[in-house]
C-alpha cells in the first residue's frame, strides 16, 4: 500500500494541535484562555479543509521507498544492441522515474522535444500504481495520478533545453489536474496551447451522454518564446490582406513599380470611396503604379516593414476600383500557424490507423496505440532543424521511435530518440523493441539502437566506498549516451576505470593512434610517461564526470 505523505503529516499537526488544546487548557488563565482555544479551533478547521488548486494527497511510490535504499544503475543488454551508424538511439525498459533520474546525469537541458502519452486514470485498467490498478472505488485515485505525474514532469523539465517543448496526450478524466500540475511545474505563462485530435472516426454509440471522438494534447514551452512560429506546413509564398480593421491608421508609400493593377490603366485621384484613402495621384500603366502611391489606412505592416518585404520580392495587388490591396510572396516558405483541430485534414490519422500499423508489423494488439503521422505531425510543429533528440517516458508500443525514423527516412535528418518504458506484461520486450527493430528493417534506417535496463545496487546501511566499484562499472553507459557512441567500436575515446587498465592501455605500443580523449577514474594515477605520452598525442584527459555518481534528483 502507497503511503499518503500529506494525510500523515495533517494527522501529525492534528495530534500536535491536541496536546497543545489540553495544555492550554490545564494552565486555565481565563478570557486568554478562551482566546487561544478559539485560535486552536480555527487552525483546526483550516487543516481540515479542502483546498483548491494544485493540492492532492502526496504519495510516495514504492520506486521513491526503493530509490532510498538502492542506487540505480543502467546496463546494456548487447543482444538486443542494433548497430547501424549515427545516430544512436536508446530503448530503456524500467521505472520511467529512475530512468529519468538517470538521464539527468548525461542529458540535463539536452532533450529538445518530450512527447509522452501518461495512463489517463479511467478508473479501469489503465494506471497501475505500485503494481495495482487504480479503480473508481480508490478515493485516493485522483491523487496518486497527481503525485505520480508531478514527480516525473519536474524531472522532464530539467532535461528540456532551455528552447524545449513538450506535448502531453490526456483525455478528459485528468485535463485539468493535468493543466494544474504543467502550470506549477512549467509556469503558466509557457503554456503554448491545448491542441484536439480526432481520436476515431467512428465514435462508440454506448454512452448515453455525449459520443467521444477527441482526446487532447498540452503543449508547454520550457521558455516560451512569443516570437517562435509553430507550423502546421508550409506553403510556397503567401497571399494576404495588407488591411486589417481595427489596426492604427498609418500612412504607407509602395514605391513605383510594387504594386500590380488589375483594373485599367491611369491616374488616380483622391476622392474617398476607397478601401485605402490616396494622399496624392498615383498613375498606373501597364498594370503596375509607375509613381509612388501613398495612401492611408488600417495596414497590418508599417513603413519599414513594408521597404524590407519589398526588397525581399513581395509584391501587391489591387483587384478592384476600392484599392482593396493585397500582398504576395513567392519564393519563400511561409509556415502556417496550426490549427487547435488535429485530424484527417491534416494527414493525422486515428486509433484506427495505429491498430493497422501494429498488425501490418506483425505485432500483437496494444491498448490505446497512437498513430506514427499523429506524432510526426507534433515533431514537425516545433518547426525545428532535422537534428533534434525527441525523448518519450512513457514508450508504450514506441511509436515515437517509429515517428522519428519515419521522418528521418523522409527528409534526411538524422534527428534521435530516448524511449522509457516498463515491461508490464512483456511490453519492453515483446512489442516495443521487436516494432522498432523491424522499423530500421524495413525501412533499411540508418541508425543504431541500445538496449538498456535499469538496475538497483543496494547501499542502505553501505558507507559509499563499499559499493563505488561496481557503481563504477556501469559507467560506460552513462558515457554512451552523454557521448552518442559505442565504446568499443571507437578508438577515439577511452575509458580507464582502474590503475591496470591505465598501465595496459595508456602506452606508447597500446594507446590507439586514433584516440583523442581519455576518462579517468578519480583513484587512477598516471605516470610521468604516460603523461608525456598524452600531451606529445595531444589526447584530452579528462576526470570521469563526479554528476555520474552524485545523489539522484527527486
Amino acid at each position: 500500500m502507497s503511503v499518503n505523505i500529506s494525510r500523515e503529516k495533517r494527522e501529525e499537526q492534528l495530534k500536535m494541535l491536541d496536546c497543545l488544546r489540553r495544555h492550554i487548557a490545564s494552565e486555565d488563565q481565563g478570557e486568554k484562555t478562551g482566546q487561544l482555544l478559539a485560535c486552536l479551533s480555527d487552525i483546526e478547521s483550516t487543516l481540515r479543509k479542502k483546498k483548491f488548486g494544485l493540492v492532492f494527497e502526496e504519495h510516495k511510490e514504492k520506486i521513491q521507498e526503493t530509490l532510498e535504499t538502492h542506487q540505480p544503475y543502467l546496463e546494456e543488454d548487447k543482444s538486443l544492441r542494433i548497430e547501424g551508424g549515427d545516430p544512436c538511439n536508446y530503448l530503456i525498459e524500467g521505472d520511467n522515474l529512475a530512468a529519468l533520474q538517470l538521464l539527468l546525469k548525461t542529458k540535463r537541458e539536452q532533450i529538445d522535444l518530450i512527447i509522452i502519452d501518461p495512463p489517463y486514470n479511467r478508473g479501469k485498467n489503465d494506471f497501475i500504481y505500485d503494481d495495482d490498478y487504480v479503480d473508481t472505488t480508490d478515493s485516493f485515485r485522483h491523487s496518486k495520478w497527481a503525485s505520480f505525474m508531478y514527480y516525473r514532469l519536474k524531472l522532464a523539465k530539467k532535461l528540456l533545453k532551455p528552447e524545449g517543448y513538450i506535448f502531453i496526450n490526456i483525455d478528459d478524466n485528468e485535463l485539468t489536474t493535468l493543466k494544474m500540475i504543467c502550470d506549477d511545474v512549467f509556469r503558466e505563462q509557457n503554456f503554448v496551447g491545448m491542441y484536439m485530435w480526432e481520436k476515431t472516426s467512428t465514435a462508440p454509440a454506448l454512452s448515453k451522454k455525449v459520443r467521444k471522438k477527441l482526446e487532447y494534447i498540452l503543449c508547454y514551452a520550457r521558455n516560451l518564446d512569443s516570437a517562435h512560429q509553430f507550423s502546421q506546413g508550409s506553403i510556397d509564398g503567401d497571399d494576404a490582406p495588407l488591411l486589417n480593421k481595427g489596426n492604427a491608421r498609418k500612412t504607407l508609400t509602395f514605391p513605383p513599380g510594387s504594386v500590380q493593377f488589375r483594373i485599367k490603366d491611369g491616374v488616380y485621384h483622391p476622392d474617398g470611396s476607397r478601401k485605402i484613402q490616396l494622399e496624392q495621384p498615383v498613375e498606373v500603366k501597364d498594370g503596375v503604379n509607375i509613381t509612388p502611391l501613398v495612401a492611408t489606412g488600417e495596414y497590418k505592416w508599417v513603413q519599414e516593414t513594408l521597404n524590407r518585404e519589398v526588397e525581399e520580392g513581395t509584391y501587391f495587388l489591387i483587384k478592384s476600383k476600392q484599392f482593396s490591396i493585397r500582398y504576395q510572396r513567392t519564393g519563400k516558405m511561409i509556415h502556417k500557424t496550426p490549427q487547435n483541430l488535429i485530424n484527417g485534414e491534416l494527414g493525422v490519422g486515428t486509433n484506427e490507423e495505429a491498430e493497422k500499423e501494429l498488425r501490418a508489423l506483425g505485432l500483437p494488439s496494444f491498448d490505446y496505440p497512437k498513430p506514427t503521422s499523429l506524432y510526426t505531425f507534433l515533431i514537425n510543429m516545433i518547426n525545428r532543424d532535422k537534428d533534434i533528440t525527441v525523448l518519450d517516458f512513457f514508450a508504450g508500443s514506441g511509436t515515437t521511435g517509429h515517428a522519428v525514423m519515419k521522418l528521418n527516412k523522409k527528409d534526411g535528418g538524422s534527428r534521435k530518440f530516448i524511449l522509457c518504458t516498463d515491461n508490464q506484461g512483456g511490453v519492453c520486450r515483446d512489442i516495443t523493441y521487436p516494432r522498432l527493430k523491424k522499423v530500421m528493417e524495413q525501412e533499411e534506417y540508418q541508425g543504431s539502437l541500445s538496449y538498456l535496463k535499469v538496475n538497483y545496487l543496494p547501499t542502505k546501511g553501505r558507507m559509499y566506498y563499499e559499493y563505488a566499484k561496481d557503481l563504477a562499472s556501469h559507467v560506460k553507459e552513462l558515457l554512451q549516451i552523454e557521448w552518442g557512441v559505442y565504446l568499443e567500436k571507437t578508438n577515439r575515446i577511452l575509458l580507464i576505470l582502474t590503475q591496470e587498465e591505465a598501465d595496459r592501455y595508456l602506452t606508447k605500443e597500446q594507446c590507439p593512434s586514433e584516440c583523442r580523449k581519455v576518462f579517468l577514474d578519480c583513484d587512477v594515477l598516471l605516470s610521468a610517461q604516460q603523461e608525456a605520452m598524452l600531451r606529445e598525442r595531444k589526447i584530452e584527459v579528462q576526470s570521469v564526470p563526479e554528476y555520474y555518481y552524485s545523489e539522484l534528483e527527486g
